[in-house]
């Protein structure tokens, strides 16, 4: 692997400091401030600003396949027996690989980590592994059992359990992926409400939209320092708001995903700007919706929470101390503009006014363009 300089402009929480960060054999080596020092021959070189990459807390990557006409509701479009169930049962293994990849591709300019929430049991999770492993991208597999299979062969094949819905009897499979280390999420309060107790006594590490919930279970999950994945493009292509800012309100640990991908575009720049907009809407609580938004999508919400650990216990996440050297580069950079107004607030300007297409770098070592 060649050796890679990035210099420009690092966004730090505390700021923009001029700087640059030496990659060598895959790892970050030398970070340091100022103008940047002059290069060797053999190595390569990307210019721009500097940000640490994003996290897509929940994705379903093989949904991929089933793009098209997808119903308008929930019901109808991922619940047991609908739309989705039946595309995947019809697919072929080598469909559901290379719908998967599509997916990655798809998602890997700016995003670093990724929670894929894997169906199709066994089976799924084996096309999960054979179809990340083409990609720099760390991909987390959760998985769930299929019809007769035994949830601990799941968890030998993955990174932990990633159940559909609350119900009373999760405790035992709790158990196991506790005791194994992995990650133990669920999906609560879509479509309708879902029993706050329920979901609080199974202690998951993650819990995906929570829309339905109220204000007191937002606040319960804030006092168990359980966060939340909003994922507000799938949510609101069928119809159901994402009332984000009440649950940042209630102090909810969020983070964002974008959640089914045959509902929208893998895109977290498309996500970040979707919930901007849900925040900026409307503000009255003087706050910087730019800046939620981006501490969101690089984890920062989560940091108090038993899942920083699970997911990247080696990761120097965005905080003091960022980016640390030894690591892997889980950062990015994307373009500069010509003018310097995204100076005043390049939280904006990265929330609001990049997207893919501006992504010069995205690590540990893919150089999308110079």
């Amino acid at each position: 692997m060649d050796d890679l300089l990035l210099s420009g402009d690092i966004l730090y929480p505390e700021g923009l400091r001029e700087g640059w960060i030496y990659i060598k054999e895959g790892a970050i080596h030398t970070v340091s401030e100022g103008e940047k020092p002059e290069l060797d021959g053999d190595c390569r070189h990307v210019e721009g600003i500097i940000i640490p990459g994003f996290i897509d807390l929940h994705t379903h990557m093989g949904d991929h396949l089933a793009r098209g006409a997808v119903p308008p509701t929930l019901e109808e479009a991922v619940f047991p027996g609908g739309y989705k169930d039946r595309k995947l049962e019809q697919a072929t293994y080598e469909e559901i690989v290379g719908s998967i990849s599509n997916s990655i591709m798809e998602l890997r300019p700016g995003v670093t980590e990724a929670l894929d929430f894997r169906e199709g049991g066994k089976e799924g999770m084996n096309a999960l592994r054979e179809a990340s492993m083409k990609y720099d991208m760390h991909v987390i597999g959760l998985g769930r059992a299929a019809r007769g299979e035994d949830v601990s062969e799941i968890l030998e094949l993955s990174d932990g359990l990633g159940i559909p819905s609350v119900t009373d009897d999760l405790d035992d499979i709790r158990d196991l992926a506790r005791k194994d280390g992995k990650i133990f999420a669920v999906h609560a309060s879509e479509a309708f409400r879902d029993d706050i107790d329920l979901i609080t006594d199974l202690e998951p590490d993650l819990v995906i939209h929570m829309i339905k919930g109220t204000r007191d279970d937002w606040r319960s999950l804030s006092d168990e320092s359980i966060p939340v994945a909003v994922c507000p493009r799938s949510n609101l292509s069928f119809g159901l708001d994402v009332p984000l800012a009440e649950m940042l309100e209630e102090g909810l640990r969020i983070g964002l995903g974008t959640d089914n991908s045959m509902t929208c575009v893998q895109d977290i720049f498309s996500e970040m700007e979707c919930a901007w907009n849900l925040l900026h809407r409307g503000n009255d609580r003087g706050s910087n919706p730019a800046r939620e938004v981006f501490e969101m999508a690089v984890g920062s919400y989560i940091g108090g929470s038993h899942l920083k650990d699970l997911i990247s216990p080696a990761t120097r996440w965005w905080e003091r101390g960022w980016p640390d050297p030894g690591n892997a580069p889980l950062l990015s950079v994307v373009r500069r503009p010509e003018d310097d107004r995204w100076r005043k607030d390049p939280f904006s300007h990265i929330v609001r006014c990049t997207g893919q297409e501006d992504l010069l770098f995205t690590g540990p070592g893919w150089i999308v363009g110079v």
